[in-house]
């Protein structure tokens, strides 16, 4: 730990005593975050009821306090095991082996990656020892108060539960998938029709009559499936091998854009919805994935580059090759045209420590506009009204409305809809969900599995729990 290769004997004093400070300067801040943790708890003990008072009432008795101590002690200590915090080595022989001195300690300052570094290091007997890693302690300390907290918790429900009726509801089948529904402006769904499998990335026609949705047909497989609501029957569109997924709607709704495996690279391909077929790939390429089509002809897709993770591109009919629309480091997907093709919104990364944003910029082939960020707080999954005038994107269970109009500053700001439990894109790649053409109502995948009955069970406490137990 003294390379002179790295340091001079003179900084060795120095470094070990920043070593120490450091370690002093973690332990106050660990402290400090208990402190105010536990000043945080007893305030929320008045707290009106909610989510946050129940919670600290319930984990302050004595009871669930001694199963906070108790899982955070074990807990920490098997977690020092799995990380190497703890060693026991009873094949090894400190003092033979390492020539250490049993009992010793000393602080390790230099040199290994941030975070790894200054190693505290102790020799407690011959074969157990500590090796003190900063990031390991820390995430020892989090997690292990977690999972003390989660006990506690649990603890007290069944000590509730042991005092009065049990309510559950079943959890859902496996495989059970998701169901399509429309949903209005206050949240309310009613379904699309009473089929579940697990449909992704529902498109509705331009005309509004038409729904095409991708569903998984098997391991690594899906197809393209085409809905007519209102005749209640669906068709199959793709019966070849590949995975065939996200569907885009041409502008006149007599064709379908989608991106496909069968040829063993991600390509994207056109076919007529009237007479399934599909024809060569559109243009060449790999990882691409369509987000939508301008008025004038042009198709913006996103492609998985293998150095800067996804990039815009746009490509026109006719042309021979797509032409770069936004590829920077940033992780840009999901590109939508405004109906008028003036605007084109995405999804970024491109600010640091901001995640994912949605953003607009104008649709000129360059993009030499500047972008407005359109989500203050993060957002993914802009869908346009077709009227133009709105865009809608999607943040947690929440669906936001940005109103649009032609002024300097075209962008209001966000009103929340409403919040849901329907399902997202997870990685926020594309839209799971689209908006109908009267701007009042949005398809959305709502979980099958919700379930339909919740059971009440009474007078089990004498069969879990005899007389004369505690």
């Amino acid at each position: 730990y003294q390379d002179p290769a790295l340091f001079t004997p003179d900084a060795a004093g120095p470094l070990v005593r920043m070593a120490y400070m450091f370690y002093a300067v973690l332990a106050v801040a660990l402290g400090a975050v208990a402190g105010g943790l536990y000043r945080y708890h007893r305030a929320m003990l008045s707290a009106p009821p909610g989510l946050v008072g129940t919670i600290a009432r319930a984990t302050w008795r004595r009871r669930s306090r001694r199963v906070f101590v108790a899982t955070f002690a074990v807990y920490g200590v098997l977690f020092s095991l799995s990380s190497g915090t703890l060693v026991y080595q009873p094949e090894v022989s400190f003092s033979y082996h390492s020539g250490a001195q049993v009992p010793s300690a000393f602080v390790a300052p230099c040199c290994g990656e941030p975070g790894y570094m200054p190693t505290a290091i102790a020799y407690l007997t011959d074969h157990v020892g500590l090796q003190v890693v900063p990031v390991n302690l820390v995430l020892q300390v989090a997690v292990s108060y977690l999972v003390a907290l989660n006990m506690a918790l649990a603890v007290e429900a069944v000590s509730a539960a042991r005092g009065g009726a049990l309510f559950f509801a079943p959890p859902p089948a496996a495989g059970s998938g998701n169901r399509l529904v429309r949903v209005d402006r206050s949240g309310r769904s009613e379904p699309l029709d009473d089929v579940a499998a697990r449909h992704q990335t529902p498109r509705i026609s331009p005309d509004g009559r038409r729904v095409a949705v991708a569903v998984v047909s098997g391991f690594l497989r899906r197809d393209l499936w085409l809905l007519d609501p209102a005749a209640g029957n669906r068709r199959r569109l793709t019966a070849e091998a590949g995975d065939n997924h996200s569907p885009v709607w041409s502008r006149d709704g007599a064709a379908l854009t989608f991106a496909s495996s069968r040829t063993g690279l991600q390509q994207l391909f056109r076919l007529r919805v009237r007479s399934p077929g599909v024809a060569a790939p559109l243009l060449g390429g790999d990882r691409r994935t369509p987000g939508s089509w301008s008025p004038d002809g042009r198709l913006a897709f996103h492609e998985l580059h293998p150095e800067r993770r996804r990039d815009v591109r746009t490509w026109r009919e006719g042309a021979d090759r797509p032409s770069p629309w936004l590829a920077t480091d940033a992780n840009e997907r999901s590109p939508a045209f405004s109906p008028d093709g003036r605007w084109i919104a995405y999804v970024s990364d491109a600010e640091r420590g901001a995640g994912d944003q949605v953003y607009v910029r104008p649709a000129v082939e360059t993009a030499g506009g500047a972008a407005f960020r359109i989500s203050p707080a993060g957002g993914t999954e802009p869908v346009w009204a077709r009227s133009g005038r709105a865009l809608f994107y999607r943040r947690g269970a929440g669906l936001y409305r940005v109103a649009v109009d032609g002024g300097e500053d075209p962008f209001s700001a966000p009103e929340r809809l409403f919040d849901g439990a329907y399902l997202r894109d997870p990685a926020g790649n594309l839209p799971a969900w689209d908006t109908a053409p009267d701007g009042e109502r949005f398809l959305m995948l709502e979980p099958a599995g919700r379930p339909d009955v919740v059971h009440v069970l009474t007078g089990w406490r004498a069969a879990v729990f005899p007389p004369g137990g505690d």
